[in-house]
């Protein structure tokens, strides 16, 4: 049967095309669940879609999966599987969700993140990596005040290499249950830290010099443990036995100016002895300078 703008050759297969009385349209199939229902084989019906004018034609296959073929380039560019889950790819007026229907962003993934070096677990909590409009990168944190922000804790397992400054906080405000510290004490406890020159074993070829991190928390019990030192125990640490090594500077001069002062006036009553009876006076005159010169003796500037 042919008529201008249609035809059905001779040997056409039953329900090639069927039309139901309720207006359902079927192509290959008499069974029909939908306004028009293509059937074909074990892949499932298909729809091709060709430009008149460029042999650029697109086929949509469904059946046991959903796809869209690219038959110039032989590509297949879209492709759900029949067991994709629930939500695979949702796409509302906020934007489109992957494993959610209620997507909060203009792309919200539910359920995890993976690519190439880049995971995103289920559950993770939120502002865990937030880049600003400005670029910043904020980590735990939706408002970073720099390149890159860290609101928590930075472990590294490995060289933190730095073009640039380490600015430690130290704002009195931010701290708490302050305590005198004795320097000399702290002076003492030094002596007892054994300071060497090491390498880390994954940098064998790499010299530094200070203590281990066992040494000094036996020494003073400072740091979150002892396994590591932090920068701000072991400069506490020096400034406070630099303080006391200059008590003890000043405490030697006081000393010094002293028993200068008693040479002095002994050299005077030397020149006044001159030319009289020294020997009578010449017992009195040690026993005030055998003090002077046992404790010239004593002293020592350590």
């Amino acid at each position: 049967m042919q008529a201008d703008g249609f035809k059905v050759e001779a040997g056409a297969p039953d329900n090639a095309i069927y039309v139901a009385a309720d207006g359902k349209v079927g192509l290959g199939t008499a069974t029909l669940v939908s306004n028009l229902t293509v059937a074909g084989d074990l892949s499932g019906g298909s729809i091709r879609l060709e430009d008149m004018y460029e042999s650029k034609p697109w086929t949509i296959y469904g059946g046991n999966h959903f796809a869209i073929w690219n038959d110039h380039d032989n590509v297949n560019p879209f492709y759900i599987s029949p067991f994709a889950p629930n939500n695979s790819l949702y796409i509302s007026t906020n934007g489109v969700g992957l494993g959610t229907d209620s997507p909060a962003a203009k792309l919200d993934v539910s359920g995890g993140l993976l690519a190439d070096g880049f995971t995103v677990e289920a559950s993770t909590p939120t502002n865990t990596l937030h880049v600003d409009s400005a670029g910043r990168v904020g980590i735990g944190t939706n408002a970073p005040s720099s390149k890159l922000h860290v609101a928590g804790n930075v472990y590294a397992d490995g060289s933190l290499i730095l073009e640039g400054f380490v600015n430690e906080r130290s704002d009195v405000a931010s701290k708490t249950a302050f305590a005198a510290v004795n320097g000399q004490d702290i002076l003492d406890r030094l002596s007892s830290v054994p300071i060497s020159t090491w390498s880390y074993k994954d940098s064998p070829d790499v010299r530094h010099i200070g203590p281990t991190a066992q040494d000094f928390r036996a020494a003073y019990g400072f740091g979150p443990d002892d396994k590591h030192l932090a920068a701000l125990d072991t400069n506490g640490v020096a400034l406070a036995a630099i303080q006391a090594l200059d008590e003890q500077v000043k405490e030697k001069d006081v000393r010094i100016q002293t028993l200068q002062g008693q040479v002095d006036e002994l050299r005077m009553q030397m020149k006044a002895l001159k030319g009289g009876a020294v020997a009578p006076r010449a017992a009195s005159l040690w026993s005030q300078l055998a003090p002077l010169v046992l404790g010239l003796l004593a002293w020592s500037p350590g």
